[in-house]
């Protein structure tokens, strides 16, 4: 699975934790200015050898993996609706057919419409608003324009 927005590795955690997957690619771009959020996340995740940190932008670590590749992609990097779109053209070739997109902060304007717009609605929001969405359920097939 792949993690994009990673912060401070708690959600990071968790995924390599309580879900069996093999390894937890975490992608984020940690800038210098936020350096004590990396440190954290280095500290938090020193322990787990599942958890593999990708210090890139989402796209660009995007073209590591192959199509058709992943189980579970999460989105919850920037928020604003032209990076959760390019999130979402960029990974979901990635995932499986049987595999799942979801995300985080689906209370946040731009993520629902980004969504919305470019996968129909989630199966489930939770109430961290987290959202999900298994790949046979996509109502409309997101196209670059």
């Amino acid at each position: 699975m792949v993690e994009i927005g990673c912060w401070t590795g708690e959600s990071t955690v968790v995924f390599a934790n309580c879900f069996n997957w093999a390894t937890v690619y975490a992608v984020d771009v940690w800038r210098k200015k936020l350096h004590n959020v990396e440190k954290l996340f280095d500290a938090r995740t020193r322990w787990h050898t599942n958890i593999e940190k990708i210090k890139e932008s989402s796209a660009v670590a995007s073209e590591r993996f192959e199509d058709s590749s992943l189980d579970f992609v999460y989105i919850d990097g920037d928020h604003k609706y032209a990076s959760v779109q390019e999130d979402i053209l960029k990974w979901l070739p990635k995932i499986k057919k049987d595999g799942v997109i979801g995300g985080h902060d689906f209370d946040y304007e731009d993520v629902v419409g980004a969504v919305r717009a470019n996968l129909g609605p989630p199966v489930q929001v939770f109430q961290d608003t987290s959202w999900v969405i298994p790949c046979a359920k996509i109502l409309k097939p997101p196209r670059f324009y």
